[in-house]
């Protein structure tokens, strides 16, 4: 192999995307949940959409992934419940 050869590396069976894990395809119907360290979740809903729940499964639900992300992120850092008035998303 020359130096100028690229070494490309394939998703281990673990890979969630080679699994099936990221897109509602795996048997475990867990495998798409994300959790966060401070037990905040996103999971994809049927129809599209994110639920978003924080660690007192306050609930909400977000369009898009980078949204539901954002509520996590503000609801952790400002240490306060998601709750619907105080979102800026649309409902659905």
């Amino acid at each position: 192999m020359s130096p100028e050869a690229a070494v490309i590396e394939l998703p281990s069976e673990r890979d969630p995307l080679r699994s099936g894990g990221l897109d509602g395809g795996s048997s475990d119907p867990h495998a798409s949940v994300i959790t966060t360290p401070a037990g905040s979740t996103i999971e994809p809903v049927q129809g599209g959409g994110y639920r978003v729940c924080d660690a007192g499964r306050h609930c909400l639900r977000a369009p898009t992934l980078w949204q539901a992300q954002q509520l996590v992120q503000w609801a952790e850092v400002h240490h306060q419940p998601l709750e619907p008035e105080r979102s800026v998303l649309p409902s659905f």
